[in-house]
């Protein structure tokens, strides 16, 4: 039997070696990786409760501009629809330039901004009194609506590189949520009156900003 040359032993042992190793990543790691998403103490948390509060704001805005325009404004439903359609076609924009603010700014920054701005427009809407002066406060929520959501999303790309299925899974989770809190608590407070719905709604969010930039940002920008 001949004899095997030294170099193709030693090679293979390295190709062994290098297969053992992705194994262990495979089976180990991603498993911790996962494990670490129900702590408290993880940073990737923060990231499913950004999206939970894209989706509460979103759900506290259906559940009060449309009474409050109607009721307050004497908008007609058609009027309404013009309204939505206005917000839509804002949404449609940022999203062009969503890619580049992400580029530029980096997504951590641009979710912080994003919900500063977000939290800004539901104060502002407090001070509508016709059309004019609820172009504005719109304009301002949905710009910061849209700067929140791609950076969400892109950060749990970049973050996560093993079995994203379950991530996101719990991450769609986090948001349906935000879509079921966010009508409730604007509802609610609309109920008692239409200040302090966006009144509330603006501290809400302005409140996980707050909790966001202290505990999460730092961490999210390092890893």
């Amino acid at each position: 039997m001949p004899k095997v040359p030294k170099e193709i032993i030693e090679r293979l042992q390295k190709l062994r070696e290098t297969i053992e190793r992705h194994r262990y990543l495979y089976h180990v790691l991603d498993k911790q990786e996962i494990s670490l998403l129900s702590h408290l103490s993880s940073p990737l948390l923060f990231l499913f409760l950004s999206s939970m509060m894209i989706t509460f704001m979103i759900g506290g805005i259906d559940a009060t501009l449309a009474l409050y325009t109607s009721e307050k404004l004497g908008f007609t439903s058609a009027e309404i629809g013009l309204i939505f359609t206005y917000i839509g076609l804002l949404i449609m924009a940022m999203q062009f330039a969503s890619s580049t603010l992400v580029n530029r700014f980096g997504e951590v920054r641009l979710i912080q901004l994003g919900l500063a701005i977000s939290g800004a427009g539901f104060f502002l809407l407090t001070f509508t009194s016709d059309w004019i002066s609820l172009l504005f406060p719109l304009a301002v929520f949905v710009v910061g609506n849209a700067m929140v959501f791609p950076s969400v999303n892109s950060l749990i790309t970049k973050k996560v590189t093993g079995k994203r299925g379950a991530v996101l899974g719990l991450n769609n989770s986090f948001s349906a949520a935000g879509q079921a809190i966010g009508p409730l608590f604007g509802g609610f407070l609309y109920g008692i009156n239409h200040f302090f719905a966006f009144l509330g709604l603006a501290i809400a969010i302005w409140a996980y900003f707050v909790l966001f930039s202290i505990v999460a940002a730092k961490k999210l920008g390092k890893n």
